[in-house]
């Protein structure tokens, strides 16, 4: 089935199997079962789910709330079987198959006013970036990572009633799971440990915002 021909619900039908029910590819993760077989088909599968959903939500300022809520702990799932068993180089590909496909779900179209206006925003404030304090080892500037927290709470109060929200924000927040586990390799002692515990607190305020 051409990606033109894949519904959007039965887009959305395959990402919940995968990424929630029992015999899905992150249930399987989850139960700590070999990822043997050939991933080639789940793979394809997901591949022309997500390329439907990105197509739909092209144009889109807010996306369903349900649905963004099934990809608020595809990172952290994933990363705590890494941690255990990081001879598996399957569950590496699938983390980084899921970062790819999220990344581009939630990317902006080019030109995107709300997106704009973040960047415009930041820089006028002069708010720092914790992604780049990540990349560049400098560990996390507290003050920021507070008005970023706060700022998600603020989201999680604002949205307890609404059934779409905001793509860009829902988005961030998520793809800021990927950038808390993938940049933390090179920081050790104190500044781990604040990693460790700030991807802790950010899990707990995504969840807030989006159940």
């Amino acid at each position: 089935m051409e990606v033109e021909d894949f519904s959007l619900q039965q887009a959305y039908t395959v990402l919940q199997y995968h990424v929630t029910e029992p015999g899905g590819l992150l249930d399987q993760v989850d139960r700590g079962l070999p990822i043997e077989k050939d991933l080639k088909d789940d793979f394809s599968q997901l591949e022309r789910a997500f390329k439907k959903v990105q197509s739909a939500w092209e144009q889109q300022v807010e996306v369903p709330k349900h649905i963004v809520h099934m990809f608020s702990g595809v990172f952290p799932r994933i990363d705590a079987r890494m941690q255990l068993h990081p001879e598996e180089l399957e569950l590496r590909e699938v983390y980084l198959r899921f970062s790819h496909w999220i990344e581009h779900l939630f990317t902006p179209g080019d030109p995107d006013e709300n997106y704009a206006i973040a960047v415009v925003t930041t820089q006028v404030l002069g708010v720092s970036s914790i992604s780049l304090d990540l990349h560049h080892r400098q560990g996390l500037d507290q003050p920021t990572l507070g008005l970023f927290f706060d700022a998600l709470d603020d989201l999680a109060h604002i949205w307890q009633t609404r059934e779409n929200v905001s793509r860009l924000a829902a988005g961030s927040m998520i793809i800021a799971q990927d950038i808390f586990i993938s940049q933390d390799n090179g920081h050790t002692g104190r500044k781990m440990q604040e990693i460790v515990e700030a991807r802790k607190v950010l899990a707990e305020k995504v969840e807030n915002c989006l159940q």
